[in-house]
């Protein structure tokens, strides 16, 4: 894998594949379901990047924001 991995700001459109991995990795009551996600990416809470390696997507990531502890997660 190339040590050069860059990150692109995920597009909610493409969302779904991110949602239907999450469903493979992660156990169904620990996941907000599809819509909730999608309403906190429309508000800004959540964001996604994709990570990729030469262009291609290898991996990706969800980056919340609470806003009222201006807090990462």
């Amino acid at each position: 894998m190339n040590q050069n991995l860059t990150l692109q700001i995920g597009n909610i459109k493409d969302f779904s594949s991110v949602f239907d991995d999450m469903q493979q990795q992660f156990p169904s009551e620990e996941l907000k379901t599809f819509e909730e996600f999608i309403a906190l990416l429309k508000k800004n809470d959540y964001n996604f990047y994709n990570i990729l390696d030469q262009g291609e997507k290898v991996g990706y990531f969800l980056y919340y924001f609470d806003k009222e502890n201006n807090t990462n997660w």
